[in-house]
C-alpha cells in the first residue's frame, strides 16, 4: 500500500526536524559556554541554598518596564563584549544574563504592582580567565565594570515563559520560603535568563536568586 503525504504534511514535518535538530545544536553550544561557578550547600525541590565564586561583571543601568530594560540592556552589553570597546577586542558570551530592580523594591508586591518604569540593572558575567585590571573599556559610558566578592545566596529554577506573571508567582514562592525557613536575605531580587527570545516557552530556564544577608560578612 502507497502511503500519500500531501505538501503541507510534508512541510510540517520537515519543520519539526529542523526546529529539533536547532535546540539540540543549541543546547550542544550551551553547554560550552562559561557559566557562574557554584556549590549547592542546601537543596529542596526546586530551591537551593548557593555558595557562588567570586566574579567579574558587565553591568548597565536602563530605565523602562522589566522587559523592554532587558532587551536595551541585552543590546548594549553585547556590543560591548563582541568588540565594540575602546580596544576593539571580543570577549567570549557567558550565560546566564541577569536583571535585577534597585534595593527600593525589595518583594514581589512592590516590583510587579507599582509604576512599571523603574531602573534596572542587566548584568553579563565576564569569564575567569580575564584580570579585571586588562578588560577592554567601555565605549558607553553607561556600561560599568566590577567585581562581586564570595556570596551566598537562595535560588528557585524554574521553566517557562518569563513573563511578569510567572516572575510574579515564583518570587512569591521563593519569599514564602526564605519567611517559612527564617533565612535573613538583604538585597532585591535578581531575574536570570539562560535562553534567548526565540526559545520554545516551555522549555525556558529561569531562576530567581536572593543574596543571604550574612553573604558581607565573610
Amino acid at each position: 500500500m502507497r502511503v500519500q503525504v500531501n505538501n503541507a504534511t510534508f512541510f510540517i514535518v520537515i519543520t519539526i526536524v529542523i526546529l529539533l535538530i536547532s535546540l539540540g545544536s543549541f543546547a550542544l553550544m550551551i553547554s560550552h559556554v562559561e557559566q557562574p561557578k557554584y556549590i549547592v550547600v542546601k537543596s529542596l525541590n526546586d530551591i537551593e541554598i548557593r555558595k557562588y565564586q567570586p566574579l567579574i561583571i558587565a553591568e548597565v543601568n536602563i530605565t523602562s518596564e522589566r522587559k523592554d530594560a532587558l532587551i536595551q540592556g541585552y543590546d548594549l552589553l553585547s556590543d560591548y563584549i563582541l568588540g565594540n570597546n575602546q580596544e576593539k577586542v571580543a570577549i567570549e558570551m557567558t550565560l546566564p544574563v541577569a536583571q535585577q530592580i534597585g534595593d527600593r523594591y525589595l518583594n514581589a508586591v512592590d516590583i510587579f504592582t507599582e509604576n512599571p518604569n523603574k531602573v534596572w540593572a542587566i548584568r553579563f558575567m565576564i569569564p575567569q580567565k580575564y584580570q579585571f585590571e586588562l578588560l577592554p573599556k567601555p565605549l558607553d559610558e553607561r556600561i560599568k565594570l566590577f567585581e562581586l566578592s564570595e556570596r551566598d545566596m537562595v535560588a528557585i529554577k524554574f521553566n517557562g515563559i518569563n513573563n511578569d506573571e510567572n516572575f510574579l508567582a515564583q518570587l512569591q514562592k521563593l519569599e514564602n520560603f526564605v519567611q517559612q525557613q527564617n533565612i535573613q536575605t538583604q538585597g532585591a531580587p535578581i531575574f536570570i535568563f539562560y535562553d534567548p527570545l526565540w526559545t520554545t516557552n516551555k522549555i525556558k530556564r529561569n531562576e530567581i536568586l536572593i543574596e543571604l544577608a550574612h553573604s558581607s560578612e565573610q
